[in-house]
């Protein structure tokens, strides 16, 4: 049920896109989506939540209800209501459960020719600049899904970037960067250099490359690992 919530195929105009994700146990904890709704909005979203199990993966769904709810109901809602109706929701779930958890959360909607707006608070976003072969972290500014009953305009501040011709988006979880082996941490650096030696190749290459190094660096998973990649195919 849970493999079956995810995008088969999913697409984003004038763009290249591949998502992945691979539990670290039978039930997984991690979610990322592109939703399309009725009223042409597209939104990216990338999420973890804490713990591993059942009680992990039914968070992870209710997140995905509650943004297609929210979004459905209120198709003109602003990105911050949005997720402030996606936290009361999960908190509201969470509290009835008897469950003290939280959910790292990106909520980020495409604005069309290569721009986007983001809310939420998780990992950076990383950034591949084909013009200069870096790439570029950006952090958001925000709050965790269900640590507050309620937030504020004051815990939602959005975030804008653009991407050029060629330039790519790495959405990912901490089963990325957190896996460890023999040398300690994966590390942002070893992701950034797949990054910058795989990013040209295509989105699919790129998860399939990082997701080689992960296997090779460490045979023991200890978390989900989630990759949505995004490399912009139009004109600047």
């Amino acid at each position: 049920i849970q493999t079956l919530l995810l995008p088969k195929r999913p697409t984003l105009d004038h763009c290249e896109v591949a998502g992945r994700m691979v539990t670290a146990t039978e039930v997984g904890g991690d979610y990322y989506d592109i939703i399309e709704s009725q009223s042409g909005r597209t939104l990216l979203a990338i999420g973890d939540v804490s713990g591993h199990g059942v009680s992990s993966g039914l968070t992870m769904m209710m997140a995905r209800t509650a943004l297609v709810g929210a979004l459905e109901s209120a198709p003109g809602s602003s990105r911050a209501e949005m997720y402030r109706v996606l936290n009361r929701c999960i908190a509201q779930s969470l509290n009835r459960m008897e469950l003290s958890m939280f959910m790292t959360f990106a909520l980020i909607e495409s604005l069309g020719a290569g721009r986007y707006a983001a809310v939420g608070q998780h990992l950076p976003l990383l950034v591949y600049r084909r013009a200069t072969r870096t790439v570029e972290e950006i952090d958001l500014s925000g709050i965790w899904l269900g640590v507050l009953p309620e937030i504020e305009d004051s815990h939602i501040e959005e975030t804008r970037f653009a991407l050029g011709p060629g330039d790519v988006l790495f959405l990912y979880t901490d089963g990325v960067i957190e896996r460890f082996g023999a040398a300690g941490m994966f590390g942002f650096e070893r992701l950034k250099g797949l990054i910058v030696d795989h990013a040209e190749a295509g989105p699919n290459v790129l998860i399939d490359e990082v997701l080689g190094a992960l296997g090779r660096f460490s045979t023991t998973q200890e978390d989900d690992v989630t990759m949505l990649v995004v490399r912009y195919a139009g004109s600047a």
